[in-house]
């Protein structure tokens, strides 16, 4: 399996609990539960993770079956092999292996975009949703379980381990190449309450523990949400000019209408505006962080810059939505690549404005041309509208 230079998404770990608590709540509080079958993966993620549900998604497969690099957490415990893979429009396609943890057998429910797998309890089961840029782990709890723990493992040459970054993302990396990543985790009940969920890894498995309180109603459901990731290499430059230039005139780099000329502070709400298809889109954020990392020989050696946003009430995207933006170095066999640039998109409205997928990701990609092609005007590189040329290209 040969090592590119694409990064692959997964919103990995959710877990949908449907059922109530046994002994632990009033016996009215099942009337709260919405009943869904976990022996129905569709109809129980469009009741509790809609967003999940992006309909056709024929840039991603997933196949079931024996993978190298894979062996089960621990000894004699059950686990599947899966393979998702993406083929994206503008490179070649690009698979990555995963095991599902506690899995036994692939269920023969067949519903496309989700793969559903039995585990040794009847109340549990394991679902793989696809997306168009990678897939969903999802674990679905029927009746009340002593933990709400799931695991996933990554099937990567040795030396790969996950790097967390600041924005809450986990790279797959080895210091050089970047493999996959995996999306901040978080959970909500049926309310909207948010719940308290966290990763825990052990090489390359990433565990997701959502804690359940006694009053939650159900169903409840973590990571909803599908996601974009897109990376360019930049052959002049580096992250740290760029930082400078940003932090003299934010919007003279970023092309974005509302950006402040300022550099946003934490906090700072961004009353943004896009145009995607000939409508204007209400892209209204909060300036969450700042990244910056000095030169890292093994890690990065020229430096990482980066920031992110998380959505305001009314943006387009949905609450809960976020995006990172990332500029950042690693050791390259190709020296004329300076930095890469990495953009992802974590996104809980379906139909972003009422738009399906098809017409709102290549708006969005457009968008960030013009960011890629102002970061090189702010590191002394020439004006350009060439949505590729010899100073960079989208790699994914």
């Amino acid at each position: 399996m040969s090592i590119r230079n694409i990064l692959l998404t997964f919103v990995a770990g959710g877990s949908v609990v449907v059922g109530a608590f046994a002994g632990a709540v009033p016996a009215s509080a099942e009337g709260s539960a919405a009943g869904e079958s976990i022996s129905d993966p569709h109809a129980l993620l469009e009741e509790v993770a809609p967003s999940l549900l992006v309909g056709d998604a024929p840039q991603t497969s997933v196949d079931v079956g024996a993978t190298e690099n894979l062996s089960p957490k621990s000894e004699g415990e059950p686990g599947v092999p899966v393979t998702v893979t993406v083929a994206p429009k503008d490179s070649e396609p690009v698979s990555v292996p995963i095991q599902l943890e506690a899995a036994t057998t692939p269920d023969p429910v067949a519903d496309a975009g989700i793969t559903s797998f039995n585990t040794a309890s009847d109340n549990v089961k394991r679902y793989v949703v696809e997306n168009s840029v990678g897939a969903s782990v999802v674990t679905a709890y029927q009746r009340p379980q002593d933990s709400y723990k799931s695991s996933t493992t990554f099937a990567l040459p040795d030396g790969f381990y996950p790097q967390k970054q600041a924005s809450g993302e986990y790279y797959l990396t080895n210091g050089g190449e970047v493999r996959g990543a995996v999306m901040p985790p978080w959970a909500k009940d049926a309310t909207g309450r948010d719940l308290k969920t966290s990763y825990e890894w052990d090489g390359l498995t990433v565990t997701q523990d959502v804690e359940v309180p006694a009053d939650a109603v159900f169903p409840i459901t973590a990571d909803p949400a599908w996601s974009y990731t897109w990376t360019a290499v930049i052959k002049i430059g580096d992250p740290l000019t760029l930082r400078t230039k940003m932090h003299s005139c934010f919007n003279c780099t970023f092309p974005v209408q509302g950006a402040p000329a300022a550099f946003p502070v934490t906090g700072q709400k961004l009353p943004l505006t896009v145009g995607i298809a000939g409508i204007n889109l209400d892209f209204t954020c909060i300036f969450d962080q700042e990244a910056w990392t000095p030169k890292v020989p093994e890690l990065y050696p020229n430096g990482q810059f980066g920031f992110w946003f998380n959505s305001a009430p009314s943006h387009v995207d949905g609450a809960g939505s976020r995006i990172s933006f990332n500029f950042w170095t690693k050791k390259e066999t190709d020296s004329s690549i300076k930095m890469r640039f990495t953009v992802t998109g974590s996104i809980t409205n379906e139909t972003p404005a009422g738009m399906p997928q098809w017409i709102y990701l290549p708006g969005a990609k457009a968008q960030w041309e013009v960011f890629v092609r102002r970061a090189i005007v702010a590191v002394g590189g020439p004006v350009s509208t060439q949505a590729q040329n010899s100073y960079w290209n989208w790699i994914n």
